[in-house]
């Protein structure tokens, strides 16, 4: 297969990158740089210069909620388009979520988690706050000493 026909078998991988890249409204460098893949690497594919690499394209289906035989043109239908009935649109942060490597989804995770904790710290905080207001509430106030009587 010389450069051009290899260019032509490529060409619906990047007619769909494109679109999906526009449907996201990021750039290619955008798209690079989130799935840490080496910057212009898409301009290359696309002129022909380098092919993509498996890890690459699989990165690139995630992030975008597609098979990679949707992606490289075994697939009529992506996933995502076959799932619309059932769910209106998949996340962008699901999709970033889903693009990064086991250990960064881990730390991803630790960092939700530990925001449900502060989150959950914070409400209990203000039921407790509250609670006070509402015993201040119950409670007659002596003028005189500025607090609470017993």
């Amino acid at each position: 297969m010389n450069n051009e026909e290899n260019i032509k078998s490529l060409q619906p991988i990047f007619v769909k990158i494109k679109n999906y890249i526009e449907q996201q409204n990021i750039s290619e460098r955008q798209l690079e740089k989130e799935m840490n893949i080496t910057l212009g690497s898409i301009y290359s594919w696309r002129i022909g210069k380098a092919k993509p690499s498996y890890d690459a394209l699989i990165k690139i289906a995630n992030y975008f909620n597609v098979s990679l035989d949707y992606l490289v043109g075994r697939e009529k239908q992506s996933v995502t388009a076959q799932n619309t009935s059932n769910n209106a649109t998949t996340s962008p942060l699901l999709a970033r979520i889903e693009s990064l490597d086991e250990l960064q989804q881990t730390k991803v995770m630790a960092y939700i988690d530990g925001l449900q904790g502060v989150n959950d710290s914070i409400e209990t905080a203000f039921r407790h706050g509250q609670e006070l207001e509402k015993a201040k509430q119950n409670q007659p106030y002596n003028v005189q000493n500025k607090r609470m009587t017993k």
